[in-house]
């Protein structure tokens, strides 16, 4: 038999604040089985998605934790790619003084910073995303 009460306390840090108290209703309302159901769900941790959006989040690690697949490889390649035009077009700008790679530069470099940009915000993303993510899963198991 699953306590609820220690059930609500191993998942309270991993959704949204917000929903505890509805959680904890369904958690109420839910038979053993359904209770066993959601201790064995591959639930994860917002903690740790945070810190690999801090450290990693450039190379799109935590994208692919978080389990977006196709925004985990679309941020590391905007990012290098811009990183690596913008210098490309700096450099030939700096070396022929040519008005056509100053544009280029211009755009490449706002191109870069939109997606350093996109990084920092992707930390919160990634963070709260996660919780609802966890919450979606706990929600289809006491629905069934």
């Amino acid at each position: 038999m699953v306590d609820k009460n220690t059930l609500l306390l191993n998942f309270k840090d991993r959704i949204p604040s917000d929903s505890v108290a509805a959680f904890k209703e369904s958690l109420d309302k839910a038979d053993d089985e359904t209770l066993e159901k959601i201790m064995l769900l591959s639930i994860k941790n917002p903690l740790v998605g945070l810190l690999l959006s801090l450290f990693l989040g450039v190379f799109g690690v935590d994208r692919f934790y978080k389990g977006d697949v196709k925004l985990g490889i679309l941020k590391p390649i905007s990012f290098f790619a811009s990183y690596i035009l913008t210098l490309i077009f700096a450099t030939a700008y700096l070396d022929s003084g040519d008005n056509g790679f100053a544009i280029l530069t211009f755009i490449f470099g706002v191109i870069l910073i939109a997606t350093l940009i996109w990084c920092i915000v992707d930390i919160f993303l990634v963070y709260f995303g996660i919780k609802k993510d966890n919450l979606s899963k706990i929600y289809s198991v006491l629905q069934k």
